[in-house]
């Protein structure tokens, strides 16, 4: 019959592309699990109840610093979890602290905070509110926390840096005479003035003042050592040598 409808053939599907396409579906259903899976672990890590902190501990040698004022300043910035606490915020708080140099902070598993902390080291004081540190970097303790003996440095704003490097150097050179600084001052003039731990001011002017003060120490123990109880002032600002003032004079002699 040429009007019959013929029969439609059902569309035959290739096996093996078949196999193909449910392998891929299944990895996409295994790929989209792992995700939620690893979401939800995230999730739980970031709840502050799980893995919390219960402990800070202080670790570095401390003078000067309280190991339990440490801990009461980190304390209360440990509220996190073990992977979620803030270690930006601990650090700028601690590090707050005037007489703290450096810290660095570590986890230790499964609930403790490490804290190791670097003290300041002071070389000098500079004036009578701040200290020097090694590097000429200025920190503010309290005054009644201040080393004794200490050395006094003044000078120029901003010159801390070079002050403290010429005060070591000066330190250095007085030790192989057995003589230690009680002071030094840059004045406004850029001239240098000493002042040793026996009360004796040196006057060292505004140049050369390393190889002026080298050249006194070579000479100090034969010429001066014997006699440094009554020695009041040197100046050292001459060319080929020095004057001294004695305690019991007014006029300085020519050495």
């Amino acid at each position: 019959m040429p009007n019959a409808r013929r029969k439609k053939q059902p569309v035959r599907v290739d096996p093996q592309l078949r196999r193909r396409w449910l392998r891929r579906a299944g990895v996409l259903v295994m790929l989209l699990a792992f995700v939620v899976m690893v979401w939800a672990g995230i999730e739980r890590l970031r709840d502050p109840q799980t893995l919390p902190v219960r402990q800070v501990r202080i670790e570095g040698e401390l003078t000067y610093l309280d190991r339990a004022e440490l801990e009461r300043v980190a304390a209360p910035l440990v509220s996190g979890g073990f992977f979620t606490i803030d270690l930006r915020r601990v650090e700028a708080a601690v590090e707050a602290l005037p007489w703290v140099y450096d810290v660095s902070l570590r986890r230790q598993w499964p609930d403790t905070l490490e804290l190791r902390v670097t003290e300041q080291v002071a070389i000098a004081r500079w004036g009578d509110e701040a200290l020097l540190n090694q590097y000429g970097e200025l920190f503010s303790p309290p005054v009644e926390s201040f080393p004794g003996g200490l050395a006094v440095l003044h000078g120029p704003v901003g010159q801390q840096r070079e002050l403290i490097a010429r005060f070591i150097k000066v330190s250095e050179l007085l030790k192989g005479a057995g003589l230690r600084p009680r002071a030094l001052v840059e004045d406004e003039r850029r001239a240098w003035r000493l002042t040793l731990d026996s009360g004796v001011e040196m006057l060292l002017g505004r140049e050369e003042m390393l190889a002026r003060l080298e050249r006194f120490v070579t000479v100090y123990p034969q010429t001066l050592a014997r006699k440094a109880e009554a020695l009041a002032r040197v100046d050292l600002r001459y060319t080929n040598g020095f004057a001294v003032a004695w305690r019991a004079e007014t006029q300085p002699a020519a050495q």
